[in-house]
């Protein structure tokens, strides 16, 4: 993942040569085929930047951390859905990246990064607490990522440690001279009175870590749990349906990806009230399809909202002072990116962008749709 800070810093390069790569990855067991990928990919990069001008001595000097990273033979085990790679001569970063992207190198005087734009860390937001009698696990979490979070400190790590916690405090109220009056044979009653002791003490200390309210609380568990922690929960968002089934010692990729799928409602909400928003504004003329159009207006600062197509690339040229576009069928050699023009100067004025197949698109037929901030 890459962080919204990181993102703009590679925002900020401006001089050449400025090398990106995006080459898909697996998550595992094909590190051979990727490994091979990269490597063709960063031949074509050699290529290209001799064609450029480039010496050998200065060639072999820039490609060498490419090279480098290519003989970390655990650096490949372990890998997510694509590699980005940035390269100038005097940095060199690559970023694991949970999005599927297809191939691209590009060499210019800047960076193309508008593939990353949906996948800052923080976007959707959510936390996702995996909970069991045994085990309490906690975890920050976004559409593509999950991270865990401690809370030893904060949490009991199971109900037993909970109840010991209990008996040390009873212990020392008894010896302070406070009665305490204890029931007996309770059964059910006495186990969910403790259950409840236990959630109450979970739910404070989360209460601590979650540093906001902004995002949902979806909870893995038994399904007779779930009420009875519901009912102690002082989290404003907690999701009104558990994951359902035990969640100890399950690997938390997978109660990530039952999380998203539960939670794609309100991941996708934003998504839809935007597209909804795009209907409402071609009709008053205050929205477009058109790459010619939107381009421009995104480098005036008018564009609100964008909406481009992944892994489609609009190539042109832009005259800055006519501010008129001019559209090339296929990549020339003095080809501009023009979705990177346009997400870029969307980006800088605050605006959303959205990256997402064709047929979720407003206007699929066309690679970029947007809603004027003002026209």
């Amino acid at each position: 993942m890459i962080s919204k800070e990181k993102f703009e810093k590679l925002l900020k390069i401006d001089h050449a040569p400025a090398v990106s790569l995006y080459v898909p990855t697996h998550r595992s067991g094909d590190s051979r085929k990727d490994k091979i990928h990269y490597k063709n990919e960063i031949h074509k990069i050699e290529k290209s930047l001799l064609d450029s001008g480039l010496s050998r001595a200065e060639l072999e000097s820039f490609m060498s951390p490419f090279n480098d990273l290519l003989l970390k033979n655990d650096f490949w085990l372990d890998l997510s859905d694509c590699l980005a790679v940035f390269r100038t001569n005097s940095m060199f970063e690559f970023y694991k990246v949970p999005i599927e992207m297809k191939t691209l190198s590009h060499i210019g005087d800047q960076f193309l990064v508008y593939p990353l734009c949906n996948s800052f860390e923080g976007q959707n937001l959510f936390y996702l607490l995996a909970l069991s009698q045994n085990e309490t696990r906690f975890f920050e979490c976004t559409r593509y990522s999950v991270t865990p979070i401690i809370i030893d400190d904060k949490v009991p790590a199971s109900m037993e440690e909970a109840l010991q916690y209990e008996r040390e405090n009873t212990l020392q109220s008894h010896h302070a001279g406070t009665v305490l009056h204890h029931g007996h044979g309770g059964g059910k009653d006495e186990t969910n009175m403790r259950l409840e002791q236990y959630f109450k003490s979970i739910d404070i200390g989360l209460n601590e870590v979650i540093p906001t309210s902004d995002g949902p609380l979806i909870v893995s568990c038994v399904d007779y749990l779930f009420p009875i922690y519901k009912k102690v929960n002082t989290y404003p968002k907690l999701f009104q349906r558990n994951i359902s089934g035990n969640p100890e010692n399950t690997n938390p990729a997978l109660l990530h990806e039952k999380a998203v799928l539960e939670l794609k409602p309100w991941i996708e909400a934003p998504l839809k009230e935007d597209k909804e928003l795009f209907e409402q504004k071609m009709a008053d003329e205050a929205a477009s399809f058109s790459v010619t159009e939107i381009v421009p207006a995104a480098i005036s600062g008018k564009i609100e909202t964008l909406f481009l197509v992944r892994g489609v690339h609009s190539w042109g040229s832009y005259d800055s002072e006519s501010h008129r576009i001019e559209m090339h069928e296929e990549r020339l050699a003095d080809s501009l990116c023009l979705s990177e023009m346009a997400a870029r100067a969307t980006f800088e004025q605050g605006g959303t962008i959205h990256l997402l197949e064709r047929n979720q698109m407003p206007r699929p037929t066309a690679n970029m749709n947007a809603i004027y901030r003002y026209k």
